[in-house]
C-alpha cells in the first residue's frame, strides 16, 4: 500500500483480538518513530513498548476510552501492546509537533504491518508513571494502543456532527468534506 492509501485507509481502533505482536514489529514502529522530523533536530523523545500482559492489563485500567461513545473495550478486547511517546523535559520544555509527527509514524508502519492502533492522550499519567518508573524529567505524551483489530472503523462524511459513533460492530468518524476545508490561493 503506497503512503497516501495508508493515510485513508488508518482510523482509530479501539477493539483488538487478543494475539501477541511480535516485538521485531514493535521495534519498527519505534524505529519510524525515531526517524521522524524533530524541531532543531533536538530529539527529545523516548519511547516505551509495554507488552507483558499484567502490565499491559494495568494501563488498560488507567485509560479513558471513547468519550463520544461513552463506551469502553472490556479487557479482553484490549490491545495487546502499547508504545508510550514520552519526551525528556530536560531537552524541552515543549515539542507537540514532534510528539505528532512520530506517533503518525508509529500508526502507519503498524498498518503496513496489519495492526490496528489507537492514539490516546486521555489517561493517569501519575499512574503510568510509577507503574512504569518513568523520572519525572520525563512526561508521557501519548499512549498507542496496537494489536490486531477486532473491530472496523471508517471516514463517513460530516454533516452536523463531529462525534464518531458505531452502528453495529462498524464505528464510524466522520470528517469535513475537502471542499470546506480547502483555499486556493486566497482564504
Amino acid at each position: 500500500m503506497d503512503a497516501y492509501e495508508a493515510i485513508v485507509k488508518r482510523r482509530s481502533i479501539r477493539r483488538f483480538k487478543m494475539t501477541k505482536v511480535s516485538m521485531d514489529i514493535l521495534k519498527k514502529c519505534v524505529n519510524a518513530a525515531r526517524l521522524a522530523p524533530s524541531a532543531a533536530n533536538l530529539q527529545p523523545l523516548h519511547y516505551v513498548i509495554v507488552t507483558d500482559n499484567n502490565l499491559v492489563t494495568q494501563i488498560f485500567s488507567f485509560i479513558h476510552w471513547a468519550g463520544y461513545l461513552k463506551w469502553s473495550p472490556t479487557v479482553d478486547e484490549g490491545p495487546p501492546a502499547y508504545i508510550l511517546v514520552i519526551r525528556d523535559t530536560k531537552i524541552t520544555e515543549e515539542e507537540k509537533y514532534d510528539v505528532g509527527l512520530a506517533a503518525e509514524n508509529i500508526v502507519l508502519t503498524a498498518l503496513s504491518e496489519g495492526l490496528g492502533t489507537c492514539i490516546l492522550a486521555a489517561f493517569d499519567q501519575k499512574k503510568i508513571r510509577l507503574l512504569l518508573n518513568i523520572p519525572l524529567d520525563y512526561d508521557i505524551e501519548l499512549l498507542i494502543a496496537l494489536g490486531y483489530a477486532k473491530e472496523q472503523s471508517r471516514v463517513a462524511e460530516m454533516t452536523t456532527s463531529i462525534r464518531y459513533y458505531r452502528r453495529g460492530k462498524i464505528l464510524y468518524v466522520p470528517k469535513r468534506r475537502l471542499e470546506e476545508i480547502v483555499h486556493i490561493d486566497t482564504f
